[in-house]
């Protein structure tokens, strides 16, 4: 990247300071013993942890009765909230069950988890996009490897099911959206397939393992090696968003929406 920036004289010079400086702090970081790391994590669980804390005092549900999950810490101190639909919502009750682990909370936490948990079950059947992967494993695919229940199975394999609906079997991939409008609003794609999707596959693995049925773990590697093949680069970064033709379900265009590149 340095090199790159030097060889181009239409580049500021401040942005060769600040690349510089972006590598100084990176060694700097690398170098790190164990016990700064360990205090690191410590500190940010900690604040983490009390941020979540203020979180709780959100209502499991709202004004109409339906199902809410806490979202995120506004500025003013009060907790936004979302729906149990959004992408982030099985996030939430994830992180109380590792801060209960973390600092061994269980009166204080375990219920709140819980509560939070069982808000996601309406989701299972959620086929409207890919987030059900991480909405469902995050949530209850933890909660059953803190305290394993069949009927935390149940649901997991049924979201499994959900998300198996959005495979594309002559692509060979995991639809993410159905519908995507460009970057620059000129355009609209109606097959994207995004790199988040692989954190899905993880549900479907586990699916595989607990019934015993290939479907789910052929589905997983199918999107995967397609993922390898189209959307990671030479250097093992990779594309944000690859588009793929409706009609030929072939990969025809690839494009990066969250930053340059990963």
């Amino acid at each position: 990247m340095i090199k790159f920036i030097k060889k181009n004289p239409a580049i500021p010079q401040r942005w060769i300071v600040l690349t510089a400086l972006a590598y100084s702090l990176t060694a700097a970081a690398q170098a790190q013993t164990p016990q700064a790391e360990k205090a690191f994590i410590k500190e940010n669980m900690e604040f983490a942890t009390k941020q979540y804390s203020l979180m709780m005092q959100t209502p499991a549900q709202g004004k109409n009765g339906k199902a809410i999950m806490p979202h995120s810490m506004r500025k003013d101190g009060t907790p936004s909230k979302g729906s149990i639909y959004l992408w982030t919502a099985g996030f939430f009750s994830w992180y109380i069950m590792v801060s209960i682990k973390l600092h061994r909370r269980q009166s204080l936490l375990q219920d709140s988890a819980l509560v939070y948990t069982h808000q996601m079950e309406p989701a299972k059947t959620f086929t409207d996009n890919h987030d059900i992967g991480f909405m469902m494993y995050c949530s209850y695919g933890n909660a059953n490897r803190f305290a394993p229940k069949d009927e935390y199975e149940d649901i997991l394999v049924e979201s499994a099911r959900s998300l198996c609906t959005r495979f594309r079997p002559q692509a060979k991939v995991i639809q993410s959206w159905n519908g995507f409008r460009s970057w620059h609003g000129d355009k609209v794609y109606d097959f994207p397939v995004i790199i988040d999707n692989m954190m899905n596959l993880e549900l479907l693995f586990h699916a595989s393992k607990v019934t015993g049925d290939e479907s789910f773990r052929k589905v997983a590697i199918s999107h995967a090696e397609q993922v390898m093949h189209h959307q990671v680069r030479k250097d093992y970064s990779c594309f944000h968003i690859i588009y793929y033709d409706k009609k030929n379900r072939q990969a025809h265009q690839r494009r990066d929406f969250s930053g340059i590149f990963r």
